[in-house]
């Protein structure tokens, strides 16, 4: 029995029986990909991406805004309570224990939304202003160190070249292309001041 061949958005996940130029749900173009071509070309820098994309960036880093966030409200909270009662009340301690915990977790809770910050801007980055070059897939594994709801994601693990010099990266795909195998010519693009900073394009869904 026939497989019947499927085709996924790279920018939002969405799945097609048919090839068709343009998701749909996103609007982002759906390039043909196959195991013995990378597909056309990236458009030169400034890309436009679907704004799902930068949603789904966004919500892979969650847990480091959401850890920000908590860390953050934590600091506030106590830092408010403990300097209030120490305010109505003798007790110093209340007050040191006030600017202690305001210090420690908001400092916390600040560390982790710039770090997530800094790593959605870099991922956007890439896609959005990189340099694009011709790249080739190394691996294509399950990366059981990740599970999400019972589930790993595939990783893809990529090389290029920039001067001469060897560069790599990778991707966690939960929804891999049967196209992306060892071997296989992708595009990838590139942050010009530092290429360790790259993507492959289109990117993995």
């Amino acid at each position: 029995m026939a497989t019947m061949q499927t085709y996924t958005c790279p920018w939002c996940g969405t799945h097609y029986t048919e090839h068709r130029a343009n998701c749909t749900n996103c609007g982002g173009a759906l390039p043909v990909r196959t195991a013995l071509t990378a597909g056309p070309l990236p458009p030169p820098p400034p890309r436009a991406v679907p704004s799902e994309f930068v949603r789904r960036v966004r919500y892979a880093n969650r847990v480091y805004t959401v850890l920000g966030q908590v860390f953050s409200g934590l600091g506030v909270a106590l830092g408010v309570i403990f300097l209030a009662v120490g305010a109505v009340t003798p007790v110093v301690v209340m007050l040191v224990l006030g600017v202690v915990f305001f210090a420690v977790f908001g400092g916390i809770g600040v560390a982790f939304l710039t770090y997530s910050r800094r790593k959605i801007s870099r991922q956007l980055a890439a896609i959005t202003q990189g340099v694009a070059t011709g790249g080739v897939i190394e691996d294509v594994f399950v990366d059981m160190s990740v599970r999400v709801n019972h589930r790993s994601p595939t990783k893809v693990e990529y090389s290029f070249s920039v001067g001469g010099v060897r560069w790599t990266g990778s991707a966690h795909a939960w929804q891999p292309d049967p196209e992306m195998v060892r071997g296989a010519p992708v595009h990838v693009v590139y942050v010009v001041d530092n290429p360790g900073q790259s993507s492959l394009f289109p990117p993995v869904a």
